[in-house]
């Protein structure tokens, strides 16, 4: 999408230029790019809501393959679509913003308004609802579906929407795009950015807080390992002698294994019961910041809770089965 400057009589133009032109599959434009809209405060049931107005064309809905569930589309023919609406003082609400055109509302808003008859002028809006849209994502989903009305833009100044073809060359439909602009505009600026990538930035605090978070895990439990690795040692060093009278009365390397490490599996096991609420009255935090989220459940914790534990075996294994298995009679010898 590129934000342009444009007179009526150049959109036609450009529009023509797209339809004609083998690489692009379609185009539109609309007062706004991803996560852009004007908010109106309209006052509904007493109280005031704000709704987005979103200037669009002809073919927005088309472009995008947002169904219309009620009512109809945008037409050309229809010359009420695109006029301007003289409201008297009981065909809006005292105080409330208007939108003064023929709208296509969202689900959201049709159920706000308690499913209002279309065609007429809708004293909350203060406009005639002609169709009703399905619920779709204006921003990330960070945030709910707002409420929204769309009208046929009266200001010819915005964005351009292109589709280009699957499997055409796109930087070289890109070239050829700026091409034709400058030759249409007169060298007008001309800039462009993908939607897929608006829509990546809007999460990128969120990726480099998890990259952060990640990289301090990793860290810590890499800490947390060399620590169990070297108290490990030291317990194995002190208690190498008893090791050894074990053996030779008879305990197996297994018994030996299990009695050298349960005080290290005593402290994993505390360590979970204490972090584990923790954890999940945080993530349950974290998650609020999301309008559509999934809810973690205890089998997330206890699995983390299981790999915890496998994590410190594997980190005092080493010296535990090294001397489980060594000759008792050499540790003996040393007495």
């Amino acid at each position: 999408m590129g934000l342009f400057t444009i007179c009526k009589s150049l959109k036609t133009r450009l529009y023509e230029f797209a339809n004609t032109t083998p690489y692009i599959q379609d185009i539109t434009s609309t007062f706004f790019d991803f996560g852009g809209y004007n908010n109106n405060g309209h006052i509904i049931d007493g109280k005031q809501v704000y709704i987005e107005d979103l200037n669009v064309d002809f073919n927005y809905f088309t472009f995008n393959k947002i169904p219309i569930v009620q009512g109809r589309n945008f037409s050309k023919n229809i010359a009420s679509d695109t006029a301007v609406l003289k409201l008297t003082a009981d065909q809006k609400v005292p105080k409330s913003s208007t939108a003064r055109h023929s709208v296509i509302i969202n689900e959201t808003l049709y159920n706000m308004l308690g499913k209002p008859k279309l065609d007429v002028i809708n004293r909350e809006l203060g406009g005639i609802i002609i169709g009703v849209c399905k619920d779709y994502h204006t921003e990330d989903l960070t945030k709910k579906i707002a409420p929204m009305y769309h009208e046929i833009q009266s200001n010819p100044d915005g964005y351009f929407w292109i589709k280009i073809k699957a499997g055409k060359n796109i930087p070289q439909a890109i070239t050829n795009i700026q091409f034709n602009w400058n030759k249409l505009t007169g060298n007008l600026p001309f800039s462009y950015t993908f939607m897929d990538q608006d829509v990546a930035k809007s999460y990128d605090a969120y990726k480099r807080w998890m990259s952060t978070i990640t990289t301090s895990c990793i860290l810590a439990i890499l800490i947390a390992c060399l620590g169990l690795f070297g108290l490990s040692g030291l317990t194995t060093l002190n208690r190498t002698k008893e090791i050894g009278i074990r053996k030779v009365l008879g305990a197996s390397v297994s018994n030996l294994f299990v009695l050298l490490n349960r005080g290290t599996l005593y402290l994993a096991a505390g360590s979970f019961i204490i972090a584990a609420p923790i954890a999940f009255y945080l993530v349950n935090q974290w998650l609020e910041n999301f309008a559509y989220r999934i809810k973690p459940d205890w089998l997330l914790f206890t699995s983390a809770g299981a790999i915890a534990m496998l994590t410190a075996i594997i980190a005092v294994s080493y010296h535990t089965i090294r001397a489980a298995v060594a000759n008792p009679v050499n540790s003996l010898r040393n007495e």
